[in-house]
């Protein structure tokens, strides 16, 4: 899941915070942020990613028994990266399985995006929608915070 958050109506508090610190302040404040955010989004997707009633019948069917692909439930077991910074400064991290993964839980994408014979379950943007609100707040309290500290009551 990718999520670009652009800080608008906080843009006077960013800019004294660019003028009275240096580029790694605004770069840990943004790593900072990004750092929460994913947290908050893994905790929001482990509450929505679908659950089987039986994990035991999960996986390949093979004539008299099921194959399980993973011993773990996806849930369990979702995939949070670094945060990473690039090379003009923005800071990402990504939370959820991509449509390129091929780890023990790759049927997950078949879960959100569905297929020919399954309906999609978009777990992944229900999450994004239960998370804007809190992207926000997180920014807005970690900036004050790095401003408090920076710039003085």
């Amino acid at each position: 899941m990718i999520v670009n958050m652009e800080f608008q109506g906080m843009e006077q508090l960013l800019k004294n915070l660019q003028e009275v610190s240096s580029l790694d302040v605004v770069g840990q404040c943004t790593r900072h942020i990004i750092n929460l955010s994913k947290l908050e989004t893994h905790r929001t997707m482990k509450r929505n990613v679908p659950r089987s009633r039986d994990h035991s019948k999960t996986g390949r069917y093979l004539g008299h028994r099921f194959v399980q692909y993973s011993p773990a439930h996806a849930a369990d077991v979702i995939p949070v990266s670094n945060t990473r910074t690039d090379t003009d400064g923005r800071s990402n991290a990504e939370v959820g399985w991509k449509l390129s993964d091929n780890s023990a839980q790759f049927y997950m994408k078949f879960v959100e995006w569905g297929t020919s014979k399954m309906r999609p379950r978009e777990f992944i943007n229900k999450t994004n929608k239960q998370c804007e609100g809190m992207y926000r707040r997180i920014a807005e309290t970690t900036l004050q915070s790095y401003a408090n500290k920076y710039l003085g009551d």
